[in-house]
Parts: structure tokens; C-alpha cells; sequence
């Protein structure tokens, strides 16, 4: 009789896109944590510092809606690749649509963080 645990039941191919994602599922967890605390302190802004400059507005307001937009890519990436298509091998033989479009995005939020004061 063997004694092998039913969860480790799986083909080895998807045993290897498994191990593959975890790490990237665990780092989209904790980019919507920080993103829940970008969400609160973009909140705290507008609420504590009413009277400042527009272009510092909209300033705020160009991050938030940056980082909202990637989140949103990046949980569609996840949805499609682990949920979507789970099990079917040859849905990683192209790229979905949302995970090109996502690296400029978060190439310009990072570029305007650190290029504006």
C-alpha cells in the first residue's frame, strides 16, 4: 500500500509551473498590501493637506491611478495563469495581453517617484 499524500498527486510539469509561480504569487500579495497602504496615505493626503499646490494634486492622483492600474494587470495575470487556465500546459506558450502592458506602467510610477521631489 503506498503512503504518498494526495496532494502531491500532480504531473511533474504542472508540479514545475507551480513551484515557478508561488514566488510571484506571494510578491503579488504583498504588492496589494503595499498598495492598500498607498491607497490609505493617498486618502490621508487629500484629507490633511486640502490646500496644496494642483500640480502636487495631481500629482498624487497620476501615482495612484498608476499603481491601481498595475495592480489590476498583475491580479489578471494571476487569475488567467492560475485559475483560468489552470491545467492546461499549452496556455504558457504565449504571453496574455495584460503582462507586456503592466512593465511600462510600473517603469513610469517608479520613473516619477524618484524624478520628482
Amino acid at each position: 500500500m503506498s503512503t504518498s499524500s494526495p496532494y502531491t498527486s500532480q504531473p511533474n510539469d504542472m508540479t514545475s509551473v507551480m513551484d515557478s509561480f508561488a514566488p510571484a504569487l506571494v510578491g503579488g500579495f504583498i504588492s496589494s498590501m503595499i498598495y492598500g497602504i498607498t491607497t490609505l496615505q493617498t486618502y490621508m493626503y487629500y484629507m490633511h493637506y486640502p490646500k496644496d499646490a494642483l500640480t502636487l494634486k495631481l500629482l498624487v492622483a497620476a501615482l495612484w491611478v498608476l499603481d491601481t492600474v498595475h495592480v489590476s494587470f498583475m491580479i489578471h495575470v494571476f487569475y488567467y495563469y492560475l485559475i483560468a487556465t489552470y491545467g492546461v500546459p499549452t496556455s504558457f506558450e504565449y504571453v496574455i495581453w495584460s503582462m507586456p502592458v503592466r512593465i511600462p506602467i510600473l517603469h513610469q510610477a517608479l520613473t516619477i517617484r524618484v524624478f520628482c521631489p
